[in-house]
C-alpha cells in the first residue's frame, strides 16, 4: 500500500531546494514571489488520474501562494463542471493535517479558462500579469495534450503569457516527444521557435518513481564494491522489464499510433538501461551528461533483436473506440535486445521486456552476474544478481534485492530505506523504502525549484530516437505481423535468446505451407525438402543451420568453406549472420562467392561489393580466408586456380548457399546454356548484363550440403512451375540442381509459396 505523508514532502522540498542550487543558480526572497500554474489539458486523463493530485500535493508542501488555471478546448461552463469533479475527488495522505481545510483552500485557488484560439491564450496573459500585480511570477505551463498541439500553444505562450523580465517561466511537456527521429526533430525546431532550452521540461515519469530514483543512489552509496561489479567481466546479462496486466481499451485512439516500442522501450526502458549502464558523474561531470555519453554507446537494435506481439482481443479494443478500424499490426507486447558498445559494458546483452495483458503487473531492473566459481553449497548454484524493483509482485512497493553472495554485509542504505526481515532459506537480502513518493508530485517539485536532474534535454531525447528510430522503420516499412497471444498468460515471455537475437517461443518456431508431397510430416518439392514460412523466420533457420554446419565441419576438419551467392537473395541471410549471432567461427571460416560479375570490386554491380558491405565488414574473417573471384579481362583461370588449390586435400565447398532467378537460374548458369566440363566457367552475357564467371554445375554438386534461398513475391510463377509436374519441357537450371545434389534444401517465403487456392 502506498504511504505518502505531506509533512514528509516537505522534508523532500526541503532536500530538493538545497539540491537545487546546483542546477539553477535562480534565487530570491519567496515572499515577494507569485507562483501561477497553468495546467493545459486539465479535463484528460492523465490530468483527471494522476496530475491534479500532484498539484495538490505541491500546494500542500510548499506552502506558497498559489493561483491554478485549468485549461481545456470545453466551453466555460462545462470546464468549471468537469473540474470540479475532478477536484471533489483529491485526497490528503497525511491525516494528522487539516485536509479539509486545505482542499477548500486549493479549490478556491482553481479556476477554469478555455485555451482553445490565440484571443484565449491573449486574455490569460492579461489574466495572468494582473494577478501577479507588482510580485515576481514563477509562472509554469504543464502540456498535457498531444504532441500536434506544441506548436501552437508555445507560440501563444510566448506572444502572451510570458512573465515580465524579472519572473519565470517553465514549460512541461509530456510525451511523446515525436514518433520517430525526424519529427522529434522536426518538433524541437518548432518548440525552439518560441522558447529556449533552459525553460522547457520534457517529462519522462518514471524518472519520478521512488524506485527509478533510487538505483543510482544505490550504486553511489555502494560504489566501492559495486562498481567494480557493474563492468562486463562480471555482468551476464542486464534485463529491464515493465509489464501490465490492463490492456489498452478506451486509449486506442492514441496507442494504436505508437505502439509499445515508442510507448516505454524507447523512453522509459531505456532511461532506465542509461541509469544503469552509465559511470557514475564526478567532478564537474552532470548526471544528464553521464546518461548522454552512454545512451550515444547504445547500438540501434536490428529485427532480429527484437519479436512483438499482440494480445487476442486487441481489436475489439480497438474497434469499440473506432468501429471503423478492420486491421493493426501495432504491437502491445516486444523484447528487444541492445548493446552498449563501449569499454564497461560491450558484450553485454541488455534485455528490454514490455508488454500490455500479460500475467502480473511489475517492473525492475535486473543485473544478472557470471557464475565463474565452483559453489558446495547448492543453496549458492543460483545466479548471482541484483534486483532493482520498481514495483510489482503483488506490491507497489519498491525494493533492492542482492543475493546474499554479494557482499551483502557492506550494503549501505539510501536515507528512508531499511531492510527486510529474513530467514536463513531466504536467498536476496531486501531493502525497501519506508516511505513511497508519488512520481508526479516529485517531479513537479524539481519543476518548481529549477531542478533538471530528472528531466530530457534535446540532445538527450534525438539519441533515443536514434537508437529507436531504424528498428520502427524496418518493422512498418516490412509490415511485420505481431504473433498473437493470449491476454495474462505468460507465453509471450517463453522467448528465446539466442546468440545476439531472439526467437519467438516454441509453439511459434514452426513451419508453415502446403506441399504436395508430404513424408511423415516433412514438405518436399522436386523430391528435396522445403522450409517454408515468414521470411524473417526462414532466414533465422537457414542462419542456424549454417552455423551449426560450420561448428560441426570445424570440429573434424579445423576449417570450414562457404560460398553466398550474389543479387538481392542474400542480404537478409547477410544481416543476419552478421547482426543475429555472436557464435559464428568466423575465424575458421572460409568465404567464396559462387559467381561474380566481370566488373571491378568497387562497381554497383560487383556481388564482392554487396558481400563485403553487409557481411564481411561486420564480422572477424581473416583476410586470407576471403575468396573475392579475379575477374580482370574475365579470365575464369586464376579462380579456378585457387579452388584447385584450396581444395586438394579436401572434398570440396562445405555449404553453399544458391538464390534463384525469376527465368530459374542459380548461380550464373542460366536457361538453354552449354554445360561445362570443368569446375567454373565465363559466362558471356550482351551488354549492359555483364560478363560473368560462375562456378559449373560440376562443382556445385559436390558440395557437401546446398541450401536454395526463394524469396520475394516476384518469384511466385517460378514456383507455381516448379509443384507442377509437366512433361516435355525443358528443364531449368535449379531444378537439374536439384537432381544433381541429394543434399539440397529449400527454404521459400511463404508469399512466394502461398497462393489463392492455397
Amino acid at each position: 500500500m502506498r504511504r505518502f505523508r505531506s509533512q514528509k514532502l516537505v522534508a523532500f522540498v526541503a532536500v530538493a531546494l538545497l539540491i537545487s542550487t546546483s542546477y539553477s543558480n535562480e534565487s530570491y526572497d519567496k515572499d515577494d514571489e507569485i507562483n501561477q500554474l497553468v495546467l493545459i489539458g486539465a479535463t484528460g486523463d492523465l490530468a483527471r488520474r494522476y496530475l491534479w493530485q500532484a498539484i495538490f500535493n505541491l500546494f500542500v508542501a510548499t506552502n506558497h501562494s498559489w493561483k491554478i488555471y485549468g485549461g481545456a478546448r470545453q466551453n466555460e461552463d462545462e470546464g468549471t463542471a468537469h473540474l470540479h469533479e475532478i477536484l471533489r475527488r483529491l485526497h490528503c495522505n497525511d491525516k494528522t493535517i487539516d485536509c479539509a481545510r486545505l482542499l477548500h483552500e486549493f479549490e478556491q485557488s482553481c479556476v477554469y479558462r478555455r485555451l482553445s484560439r490565440e484571443e484565449d491564450y491573449h486574455a490569460l496573459g492579461t489574466e495572468l500579469n494582473v494577478t501577479s500585480s507588482t510580485k515576481r511570477e514563477r509562472r509554469l505551463f504543464y502540456l498535457s495534450v498531444p504532441s500536434t498541439a506544441f506548436g501552437f500553444i508555445t507560440s501563444s505562450i510566448n506572444r502572451f503569457c510570458r512573465p515580465r523580465p524579472n519572473g519565470q517561466l517553465r514549460v512541461v511537456f509530456e510525451k511523446p516527444f515525436g514518433r520517430d527521429f525526424d519529427s522529434a526533430r522536426q518538433l524541437s525546431q518548432i518548440v525552439h521557435e518560441h522558447l529556449p532550452e533552459k525553460e522547457i521540461f520534457r517529462v519522462d515519469h518514471y524518472l519520478g518513481k521512488t524506485g527509478v530514483r533510487s538505483l543510482v543512489d544505490f550504486r553511489r552509496l555502494n560504489a566501492d564494491w559495486l562498481e567494480p561489479m557493474l563492468h562486463r567481466r562480471e555482468v551476464e546479462r542486464v534485463d529491464v522489464v515493465a509489464t501490465e496486466v490492463d490492456g489498452v481499451g478506451g486509449r486506442t485512439n492514441f496507442f494504436d499510433k505508437y505502439g509499445t516500442i515508442r510507448d516505454m522501450l524507447q523512453n522509459h526502458l531505456t532511461e532506465i538501461v542509461a541509469l544503469t549502464a552509465m559511470d557514475l558523474p564526478v567532478g564537474n561531470t552532470t548526471t544528464a551528461k553521464a546518461k548522454l555519453d552512454v545512451l550515444r554507446a547504445v547500438e540501434s537494435p536490428t529485427k532480429y533483436q527484437s519479436i512483438i506481439g499482440q494480445y487476442v482481443g486487441y481489436m475489439d479494443d480497438l474497434k469499440g473506440d473506432n468501429p471503423d478500424a478492420n486491421s493493426s499490426l501495432t504491437a502491445t507486447f516486444s523484447a528487444t535486445l541492445v548493446r552498449v558498445e563501449n569499454s564497461r559494458w560491450s558484450g553485454v546483452p541488455f534485455l528490454l521486456v514490455s508488454g500490455k495483458r500479460l500475467s502480473e503487473r511489475e517492473a525492475h531492473v535486473r543485473v544478472l552476474f557470471k557464475r565463474n566459481r565452483f559453489e558446495l553449497d547448492a543453496r549458492l548454484t543460483s545466479p548471482s544478481q541484483i534486483i532493482f524493483r520498481i514495483h510489482g509482485n503483488g506490491s507497489n512497493l519498491p525494493a533492492v534485492l542482492i543475493s546474499k553472495d554479494i557482499l551483502s554485509d557492506r550494503v549501505r542504505l539510501p536515507s528512508g530505506w531499511i531492510f527486510e526481515n529474513e530467514s536463513d532459506d531466504d536467498v536476496f537480502r531486501v531493502i525497501r523504502p519506508e516511505i513511497v513518493d508519488d512520481p508526479y508530485t516529485v517531479l513537479l517539485n524539481a519543476i518548481y525549484e529549477g531542478n533538471r536532474h530528472f528531466f530530457v534535454d534535446n540532445d538527450h531525447l534525438m539519441e533515443l530516437w536514434r537508437v529507436w528510430t531504424p528498428l520502427i522503420e524496418t518493422l512498418e516499412t516490412e509490415e511485420i505481423e505481431p504473433f498473437p497471444y493470449i491476454p495474462h498468460s505468460d507465453y509471450p515471455l517463453k522467448f528465446q535468446i539466442e546468440a545476439n537475437s531472439l526467437l519467438l517461443p516454441p509453439e511459434e518456431n514452426r513451419v508453415i505451407g502446403i506441399e504436395p508431397l508430404e513424408v511423415k510430416g516433412q514438405l518436399f518439392l522436386l523430391n528435396r525438402p522445403v522450409v517454408i514460412g515468414p521470411k524473417d523466420e526462414i532466414v533465422a533457420t537457414l542462419a542456424k543451420e549454417i552455423e551449426e554446419c560450420a561448428r560441426e565441419t570445424i570440429s573434424r576438419t579445423g576449417a570450414f568453406h562457404v560460398a553466398f551467392p550474389g543479387g538481392a537473395s542474400p542480404i537478409d541471410l547477410f544481416a543476419r549472420l552478421a547482426h543475429g549471432t555472436t557464435r559464428f567461427p568466423w575465424r575458421e571460416t572460409h568465404v567464396w562467392l559462387v559467381d561474380e560479375r566481370c566488373v571491378s570490386s568497387d562497381h554497383d554491380a560487383s556481388n564482392f561489393k554487396s558481400l563485403r558491405y553487409h557481411l564481411l565488414r561486420h564480422v572477424d574473417v581473416p583476410h586470407a580466408q576471403i575468396h573475392p573471384i579475379a575477374t580482370r579481362a574475365c579470365d575464369a583461370t586464376p579462380f579456378e586456380e585457387e579452388l584447385l588449390r584450396s581444395f586438394s586435400s579436401r572434398s570440396n565447398v562445405d555449404y553453399v548457399v544458391l538464390g534463384v532467378g525469376r527465368d530459374g537460374h542459380v548461380a550464373s548458369l542460366f536457361p538453354s546454356q552449354d554445360e561445362h566440363d570443368g569446375i567454373v566457367t565465363v559466362v558471356p552475357r550482351d551488354e549492359p548484363q555483364y560478363s560473368r564467371i560462375s562456378m559449373t554445375y560440376n562443382l556445385l554438386k559436390r558440395s557437401r550440403r546446398m541450401a536454395v534461398l526463394v524469396l520475394g513475391r516476384w518469384k511466385r510463377s517460378l514456383v507455381e512451375r516448379l509443384r507442377r509436374v509437366e512433361a516435355n519441357r525443358d528443364e531449368l537450371p535449379v531444378e537439374k540442381i536439384a537432381k544433381l545434389h541429394s543434399g539440397m534444401k529449400w527454404f521459400v517465403d511463404e508469399s512466394v509459396w502461398l497462393n489463392d487456392e492455397d
